[in-house]
């Protein structure tokens, strides 16, 4: 028998909260990074809810840098420019081409 699938990049299992110490709760999950590797994420907050609710506040911001990694590596991956007269000039920032509208363009380097 074949063991659980993996998580998709930039998502997370089950919240699970533990207490502590008095008035100490720990909220926990396993967080599939946009390189590929699944970690423990923690936080603790001063109740379950409280506890829950910062740990997806990180869980978000974790999501957000997933989204610009792959971003980045997508634009540095496409083709930006081109016409002909903008590949020519390629890496120079802002090229107006013939028909009068400009194009970024990035040397990808």
């Amino acid at each position: 028998m074949a063991g659980r699938p993996r998580l998709p990049i930039s998502t997370f299992g089950s919240i699970k909260t533990a207490e502590v110490g008095p008035g100490r709760f720990r909220a926990w999950t396993r967080f599939r990074d946009w390189d590929g590797e699944t970690r423990q994420v923690t936080a603790t907050g001063s109740s379950r809810s409280a506890a829950k609710t910062a740990l997806k506040v990180d869980l978000a911001a974790r999501m957000s840098i997933g989204r610009l990694a792959r971003r980045a590596v997508t634009l540095e991956a496409r083709p930006t420019c081109r016409h002909p007269v903008v590949e020519a000039l390629a890496g120079v920032g802002e090229v107006a081409v013939p028909s009068g509208r400009a194009e970024p363009c990035w040397s990808g380097s």
